[in-house]
């Protein structure tokens, strides 16, 4: 009987490797928001610098405050605040601001 236990042992386990598939799912998304992101920031006006190959852009200028955007997240960092959404709703907001 011990066979049985031996190869279930040796055997992936199906919880492991569907975590792995959306771990993998994941990050292509991710890549695909980082890609979309960078090209709509491209095309933008603002002053921007990558990090850790795109994976975080700095936006610095004294017209705006300092933000650390996350273009594979969707999510950026304003003072202490975190914000929700993807290059544009971030352009969208600095426009919002700059109106006031």
């Amino acid at each position: 009987m011990s066979h049985g236990h031996d190869a279930r042992k040796n055997a992936p386990n199906e919880v492991t490797e569907m975590w792995k598939e959306i771990h993998q799912e994941e990050q292509q998304k991710g890549e695909a928001r980082k890609a979309s992101n960078l090209v709509i920031l491209r095309a933008s006006t603002l002053p921007f610098q990558y990090r850790n190959g795109g994976d975080i852009v700095l936006i610095r200028n004294k017209a705006y405050p300092a933000i650390d955007f996350w273009p594979t997240r969707n999510k950026w960092r304003v003072g202490d605040r975190n914000m929700l959404g993807d290059a544009q709703a971030l352009i969208d907001f600095l426009k919002r601001r700059a109106m006031r």
